[in-house]
């Protein structure tokens, strides 16, 4: 077995259990390509605020490829949500705003290749991520100054 299903086979073998949920997004198309359609993202639900499940069942709670769609105000409620449910650790990724990136995002609009819809600063990252209840315990480029993509291993805050 491989991808999800072997995770599943290997944390059943180890007493855990494994949840797979993710949201519909409608999925970017470049100017020109007619209407962005609905993409089911790996499972179910609209919002992770809405998924009836209790506050801390998971260790750790995942959010990859989705950040960048979504303005200010839905990144924090997702942000809230995705902590609502940790226990302990949330891993996303976002894009990266900087002068370099802002440049970089620039030159590929004109070269009419694709770009992320939102980018944060590393304020605005503290802050949404602050709002959250959660802390920045690592950050890693997936590529530096080839891509603003930046993973986030947040930690909710203890106290």
């Amino acid at each position: 077995a491989s991808g999800e299903g072997r995770q599943r086979e290997l944390s059943r073998g180890r007493g855990r259990r494994l949840s797979a949920r993710g949201w519909i997004l409608p999925r970017p198309v470049p100017p020109g390509h007619g209407a962005a359609q609905p993409v089911l993202d790996g499972g179910l639900e609209e919002s992770p605020l809405a998924l009836d499940l209790p506050a801390g069942e998971f260790d750790v709670v995942t959010c990859i490829r989705m950040l960048h769609h979504l303005d200010d105000a839905a990144r924090r409620g997702v942000l809230q949500g995705l902590a609502r449910l940790s226990r302990r650790y949330v891993l996303v990724n976002l894009s990266y705003s900087s002068p370099w990136y802002r440049l970089r995002r620039r030159i590929k609009r004109r070269l009419g290749q694709g770009v992320s819809r939102t980018s944060a600063t590393w304020d605005e990252i503290k802050a949404e991520t602050g709002t959250a209840g959660l802390v920045v315990k690592t950050r890693r480029f997936v590529c530096r100054y080839g891509s603003e993509d930046l993973i986030l291993l947040l930690e909710k805050e203890q106290g």
